[in-house]
């Protein structure tokens, strides 16, 4: 076994000797030739945290490794991942993550490997993880048009609102504000009131609808209500029976009438004749 010097070029030949120490007659001249290199040495990453990115974000991560004994340009990347979606460019070692909804809450374990273009090629490697973190996003609740009311009328309004986080979160519905004795039921959004006679006017309405996510988001919507006199209706006289009066004697009629509206009435009596 010959030690070389890195760089420099060796010739050489072989002689053969027998079981009985004869040696073999050659002319020295090289057979062969050889150059001493430094062996491959493997691509090197620096060191590397764990990573997060927010639910309905995109992850990206250039990862970049060093080769000591080649170009880093020549370097090729590949990726094990528990979550198939992560993948990463294979020349600019360039990883992504497109995440979702339905990716909040998951952790990718991750290992990056850089392989070189010498003989043999060697790889290096670097582990870590990408938490996707579960983000709530507020509700969607519907609109609701001016709505209009008679006094003695009873206004419902059924506001919906529809939640788009998983696991399904629980919605709440409240009013903020809205006047007296308006309610709203908090499970299904369906609102009542039943306005009183001093309530005439127009009020304005706020529905607002939380979710069960942390923290809280909420949607609200708003709208009108024109709250009205109903329409006056005559008074109705009771059934007078016909009566045949004689000439010199007095007599007595009871009139009555009564008003659909509840109004107090006033009889008057127009008289015509001799």
């Amino acid at each position: 076994i010959y030690q070389g010097s890195l760089g420099r070029t060796y010739a050489f030949y072989s002689v053969a000797t027998d079981t009985s120490g004869n040696i073999e007659t050659k002319i020295p001249q090289a057979e062969a030739s050889t150059e001493v290199g430094a062996a491959n040495a493997a691509p090197v990453f620096p060191g590397m945290q764990d990573l997060t990115v927010n639910e309905g974000d995109t992850f990206t991560r250039k990862m970049q490794a060093a080769d000591p004994d080649g170009p880093s340009g020549d370097l090729r990347y590949t990726i094990i991942s528990s979550q198939p979606a992560v993948v990463i460019h294979p020349v600019t070692g360039i990883i992504t993550w497109n995440t979702g909804e339905m990716d909040g809450g998951k952790t990718a374990q991750v290992e990056v490997i850089a392989t070189d273009s010498g003989f043999p090629a060697k790889s290096g490697s670097v582990s870590f993880s990408i938490t996707v973190v579960e983000m709530n996003t507020a509700p969607v609740i519907g609109q609701v048009g001016p709505q209009t009311l008679q006094q003695n009328g009873v206004l419902i309004v059924d506001a919906d609102a529809t939640d788009g986080d998983l696991p399904v979160q629980t919605l709440t519905y409240s009013l903020a504000p809205g006047p007296a004795g308006a309610t709203i039921n908090p499970s299904t959004g369906v609102l009542q009131w039943a306005p009183t006679a001093q309530q005439g006017g127009n009020h304005l309405f706020v529905v607002r609808a939380t979710d069960s996510g942390t923290p809280q988001k909420f949607a609200e919507t708003s709208f009108s209500v024109s709250v009205v006199e109903p329409e006056d209706k005559s008074p109705v006289f009771t059934k007078v029976p016909v009566v045949l009066w004689i000439k010199g004697q007095s007599y007595s009629v009871a009139v009555s009438a009564t008003d659909p509206d509840g109004d107090a009435i006033t009889l008057e009596a127009n008289t015509t004749g001799t």
